[in-house]
């Protein structure tokens, strides 16, 4: 793994708080544990959105827009960062999570996911 440290995709509080865990987190521990990388808490999420899997696909880019920014710049600044998620759909979340780390000056993102969703 060549990333400086993980990241994960980053819940909203209320749906945190509703689910009581966040699935993204959890794997991000367990690949940072796997290949010894710090894993950091870089991303919240601002925009309570909507869950991106029953929407159609033109919805979901507009969904996530502007839905999360890095929580703090020294976390991210000039390190590659592997961005963890559960599930890749069409890849809006991901890309909107990109655009904030990269924004915050990550030198790369990479993206690592458990599943790869098909539309069918």
């Amino acid at each position: 793994m060549c990333s400086s440290c993980s990241a994960s995709v980053a819940l909203h509080p209320k749906r945190s708080r509703q689910r009581g865990f966040n699935q993204a987190e959890l794997l991000a521990r367990i690949v940072g544990q796997y290949y010894e990388k710090p894993v950091v808490a870089a991303l919240a999420r601002v925009k309570n959105t909507h869950s991106q899997f029953d929407l159609p696909r033109d919805k979901r880019l507009v969904n996530v827009k502007g839905a999360f920014k890095v929580s703090d710049h020294r976390l991210v600044f000039n390190k590659k960062i592997l961005l963890i998620d559960d599930i890749y759909t069409t890849g809006s979340t991901i890309a909107e999570c990109g655009k904030a780390l990269s924004i915050a000056g990550a030198k790369g993102v990479e993206v690592l996911t458990l599943a790869r969703a098909v539309e069918m």
